[in-house]
């Protein structure tokens, strides 16, 4: 990556992160390392860097919901097997966090070998870049450091988002591409249902 790209500013990146408030309502289509494919739905309520979500069947019956503040443990409220893990609960909040809130860590700016702009986060060792797209949405790669031996960071999970519309002043995915990178490999593609903005939490 060369740095400092002309005319890249890092709040063009932070655009693609809803601010405040929200709550956003996926069809969510899934296939798994094992190759089991399924539908949910996905409903992730958006307060600054807190999160909650639930994961619900097509009928409406909660499968797995749980809460996880901007600081303090992750707390799940319901889970039924087989998504009763904690290495579930853990995988899915970060993968809500990747979908939604902008990267934590100091932000350098660049472009890539072949010209794309991008906006890089470094935070704990762990890399995220957020690639501009010209048709206006955005991809997004994660990196971990690198395994004992290899020379190169692990690449952890990408995110293809398309079709992004304005909210206020972000701009937020019409459909989303996830892919969980490694043995357990998996891929979610959500498709918008709802985005709403929520008042302010009572003081």
């Amino acid at each position: 990556m060369t740095a400092s790209a002309p005319g890249l500013a890092a709040d063009r990146c932070a655009a693609f992160f809803p601010k405040g408030r929200w709550q956003m309502v996926h069809a969510i289509h899934f296939r798994l390392a094992d190759g089991a494919v399924g539908n949910a739905l996905g409903v992730a309520t958006l307060d600054g860097r807190s999160v909650t979500c639930a994961l619900m069947t097509v009928e409406g019956l909660t499968l797995f919901a749980a809460r996880s503040p901007d600081k303090g443990p992750l707390e799940v409220v319901r889970a039924l097997p087989p998504f009763d893990g904690r290495a579930f609960a853990e995988g899915l909040i970060a993968d809500v966090r990747t979908l939604f809130l902008p990267p934590a860590g100091a932000v350098s700016l660049g472009r890539l070998a072949d010209g794309s702009e991008l906006c890089r986060f470094i935070a704990d060792q762990e890399i995220t870049d957020v690639i501009p797209d010209q048709d206006g949405c955005f991809q997004l790669a994660t990196y971990a450091p690198p395994a004992s031996g290899a020379d190169a960071p692990r690449r952890t999970r990408t995110l293809v988002a398309r079709g992004c519309r304005p909210a206020g002043d972000s701009l937020i995915p019409g459909d989303a591409t996830l892919t969980g990178h490694g043995p357990a490999g998996y891929t979610l593609k959500l498709h918008l249902l709802s985005a709403e903005p929520l008042p302010p939490a009572n003081p």
